[in-house]
């Protein structure tokens, strides 16, 4: 029997960008796609590496909410379709089993059949616009890398470092097809130039106007 998400917390991460803020537009589209108003936690974007933003702003997002079932982190720079919050509804398996689910999916995650798919591609994992975590996983996820906020080192993206955690702890990734969101910041990147590849963009989102209950 599926396991129902009783409560999502949701937190947009916004940096500055070059060509102007998409904060609004992500902020208007969460509305619209169900979501209540989110928690939004703003990096001054001098550090250039998306972990040491993430994890402050989901322990923040966890000390607010700390009994949410589910925690759902957007970046600044994606907008969704109508009716996500009441389609994630479910987890796609026994939440112990996963690490995080991605309702937006680049080109090069498509799949063949409509719903949740496992990319369980340890760091060579892409994409980190849109991240649905089950609490415990979150929990286990900052306690094993919330020293690299504190790092010297050059760090890899999110993607690549939650993408070999998730390997390492034998726990699944999932992304959804057709893809629920679209990526918008292509070409205004916070992080500095972003090639537009069939990584860095959906090829099948419904629309912001697509209610995605007709799936």
């Amino acid at each position: 029997m599926p396991i129902r998400i009783a409560t999502i917390a949701t937190m947009v991460l916004t940096s500055p960008r070059p060509n102007g803020s998409t904060l609004g537009r992500t902020m208007d589209s969460l509305r619209a796609a169900g979501f209540e108003p989110p928690m939004v936690h703003h990096d001054d974007g001098r550090t250039k590496q998306a972990i040491r933003a993430w994890i402050p702003g989901v322990r923040e997002l966890m000390s607010e909410c700390p009994n949410a079932s589910a925690y759902f982190t957007v970046q600044d720079d994606v907008v969704l379709c109508r009716g996500v919050r009441d389609y994630l509804n479910t987890w796609p398996e026994d939440p112990a089993k996963i690490a995080i689910c991605s309702p937006y999916s680049p080109a090069a995650y498509m799949a063949s059949s409509i719903g949740w798919h496992k990319e369980n591609r340890a760091h060579f994992l892409c994409s980190a616009q849109t991240w649905l975590i089950p609490a415990e996983s979150l929990r286990r996820i900052v306690a094993d890398l919330g020293h690299l906020v504190e790092s010297d080192a050059v760090l890899r993206g999110d993607d690549f470092l939650i993408g070999r955690w998730a390997h390492e702890k034998r726990l699944n990734v999932w992304f959804h097809t057709p893809s629920l969101g679209q990526h918008i910041g292509i070409g205004n990147s916070a992080i500095g130039p972003e090639c537009d590849c069939n990584l860095r963009q959906a090829t099948d989102f419904v629309g912001e106007d697509y209610n995605c209950a007709n799936l």
